[in-house]
Order: structure tokens, then C-alpha cells, then sequence
């Protein structure tokens, strides 16, 4: 299968051989929409008192301190694209509150466009509380509207294509989400993945480092212990490893999308396939993507 790319920080063109029709996809990334009431119950508070720091931030630096207003400018404007898919690849909100995964189901709708929503690791615990796997679980519930099935992983075709999203929010994978995206893989059908943690590529590395001091992605070869322990992320384990394997040698992968490190960026995986990186959706990040046949 042939495959060429051409992109810039906000758009993607990816021609494929042998596509029927074309497809476009919004990809939205690391919106970290907070909305809380009184249903955060004794996580009320920290939610007030983190949204007062992070405003006073954004003042500080002179950039917009309410990430709604970016948010729906982006949903307004994809209402007039004709998409045919939305992609959340995570942190799309900052904790799992109520109000906030409302206010999302409430904007698809409205969009009304098939939406693949895959969690980071903010959308799945509050700012008070550790980031691990055992938290996840327990926050699955207050985000089962946005994910609508299976959290861990779940694969959709459209067009032609199928897209496949993988929960990295941890971000170490479970063995049932590598066997679940190799099974997947052995179909032979064009795939594109979705996921919030990007793949340690070398020239992606450099820049993530540069901005932020250490290289927070999967399967990086040289992730200090202590900048892991910082992040509260684990050695990647040999399921992760596996997982990173069998995304990039794969035959019928064209691109991965993801978010995480808060900057557009755009890798070559292989010869065929490329890693699209989103540019925060609070700043107003968002990519175009069209998938058009060769």
C-alpha cells in the first residue's frame, strides 16, 4: 500500500492507494477543559484552587486563561468542515467531574459527528490525587459517556479506514490492549491510531526534551528512573514495548495521532506512516486531517 503525507501544524493531507472515497478528521488534543460543581464533592476545593493557579499563570504569560473559549471557536469552525470523524486524543479535560464530561457529550452532539474520545492522564484523576493505574480505574464510570464502550481500546471503520483507540493515559498498556491493536493490525485494513502519550521517535526527542526536560513518552530508551519517578510513570513494560513494536513495523498503519507534550510536531514512524503530534486545543491547537486516495 502506498502512502504519502504532506502537513503543516494545524492540517494533514494523507493519500492512500486503494481508498474509495475521502475522509476528514478533526484532531483535538490536550483541551484541559475544568468545569466542576458540587458534585466534585470533597475534590471541590482543590478543583478551585488549581483553576485560581492556572489563571493567574495564563495572566502572567498574556495568553487566554479560559480554555472553553478556544474550544468552542474549534467546534464552531468544525460544524462548517464536513468531518467525518472527531478525534479526542486525551486531557481533553483536566479531571473526570461531572460538569466537565457534560459539557463534552453536550458539544459532540451538537457537532454531530462520530467522536473516538481516548483518555491522558489528566482526564482520569483530579489534581490532588496520584496519577496511576489504580486511580484510572475508578474514574472509568464518570467517563464512560465520552468513551461510549470499551476504555482500555476500541476500533471504529469509516471510510474505509479503521481507526483504533488505545487508553496510554497510565501510560503503560495492558496485555489486552496489545493483543486487542495486534489483532487489529492482522486485518490488513488501512489503520490509523489514536492515543494521548506519543512514541519516543529521535526526532521528536530532542524538541520534547528542550521544552520540557526530559522525555515523557512511550518506549523512550533513555528515560531517567528519576525523571520517570517525577512523572509517576513506571519502566515501560514489555507489554509497552511490544505494543511500540507492533505500531511501528506494521505494514498497514499510516499515522498515529496523539498529544501530551503541548507543541504540533510531525515524525516519520517508517516509510509509510507518521505520527502527528497536536498542538494544545487550550491555545487553540487543532489539525485538519484529510485522508484522500491515491
Amino acid at each position: 500500500m502506498k502512502v504519502t503525507h504532506s502537513f503543516t501544524d494545524d492540517s494533514a493531507v494523507i493519500r492512500m492507494e486503494g481508498l474509495a472515497r475521502p475522509v476528514r478528521m478533526l484532531h483535538l488534543t490536550d483541551t484541559h477543559l475544568r468545569f466542576f460543581d458540587e458534585r466534585d464533592g470533597e475534590k471541590f476545593q482543590a478543583c478551585v484552587e488549581y483553576t485560581k493557579r492556572i489563571e493567574e499563570h495564563h495572566r502572567e504569560r498574556g495568553t487566554e486563561p479560559d480554555p472553553e473559549k478556544p474550544f468552542r471557536q474549534s467546534m464552531a469552525q468544525a460544524a462548517t468542515e464536513n468531518l467525518d470523524l472527531l478525534a479526542l486524543t486525551g486531557d481533553i479535560i483536566h479531571f473526570p467531574s461531572p460538569a466537565s464530561v457534560e459539557f463534552i457529550v453536550e458539544q459532540i452532539a451538537e457537532l454531530g459527528v462520530p467522536a473516538i474520545y481516548t483518555s491522558g492522564n489528566h482526564d482520569v484523576h483530579y489534581t490532588d490525587e496520584p496519577v496511576n493505574a489504580e486511580i484510572r480505574l475508578t474514574r472509568l464510570a464518570a467517563l464512560q459517556p465520552l468513551h461510549n464502550g470499551d476504555p482500555d481500546c476500541s476500533a471504529r471503520d469509516i471510510g474505509g479506514i479503521r481507526f483504533v483507540s488505545v487508553d496510554n493515559s497510565v501510560p503503560q498498556l495492558s496485555r489486552k490492549q496489545v493483543d486487542f491493536v495486534k489483532a487489529q493490525l492482522q486485518e490488513d485494513q488501512p489503520t490509523v491510531l489514536l492515543f494521548h502519550w506519543p512514541l519516543s521517535l529521535p526526532t521528536l526527542r530532542d524538541a520534547v526534551i528542550e521544552k520540557l526536560g526530559s522525555p515523557p513518552m512511550m518506549g523512550d530508551p533513555d528515560w531517567s528512573s528519576q525523571s520517570r519517578t517525577a512523572w509517576q510513570v513506571s519502566e515501560d513494560t514489555l507489554e509497552t514495548l511490544e505494543f511500540v513494536e507492533a505500531v511501528t513495523t506494521a505494514q498497514n498503519v499510516v499515522a498515529t495521532f496523539c498529544g501530551h507534550v503541548h507543541f504540533a510536531h510531525a515524525d516519520a514512524i517508517n516509510t509509510r506512516a507518521v505520527q502527528y503530534v497536536g498542538a494544545p486545543g487550550y491555545e487553540g491547537g487543532r489539525r485538519l486531517v484529510e485522508f484522500r486516495p491515491l
